[in-house]
């Protein structure tokens, strides 16, 4: 939401209805957790995990504050993506019928940008 124009004062006010009543500070490092996990998902797939990538953090997942702390660690980025390397066999994005994880996907498909309007409207 911050890269398509949207206040930090709008972000905050619906993290802290939504995800956690807790400080600006704290939403930071909940927002740096989820920037994390998709730097990390990216490289994922430029490794060859492809539909993999962000299946990992599905089957295993921690929470934003746990990613925040990572986000907040200096080169757990690196140590991490190093550490899985590339699989022993190059996996597909999507494979025979299987439909990926991707909840943005799912709600920029079934909201469109309809959803950014919107949420300024409730924030405002």
């Amino acid at each position: 939401m911050l890269d398509t124009g949207t206040p930090i004062t709008t972000v905050d006010w619906m993290m802290r209805h939504y995800v956690s009543d807790t400080t600006a500070g704290n939403l930071r490092r909940l927002r740096d957790g989820c920037k994390w996990v998709n730097r990390c998902i990216s490289k994922l797939q430029d490794q060859d995990w492809g539909f993999k990538s962000w299946e990992t953090f599905l089957l295993f997942p921690r929470s934003l504050e746990q990613y925040g702390r990572f986000a907040w660690t200096k080169n757990t980025y690196e140590a991490f993506t190093k550490d899985m390397g590339a699989p022993e066999q190059a996996q597909p994005i999507v494979d025979n019928g299987f439909i990926p994880y991707c909840i943005p996907c799912f709600i920029k498909i079934v909201a469109g940008l309809w959803i950014f309007a919107t949420v300024s409207d409730i924030a405002s």
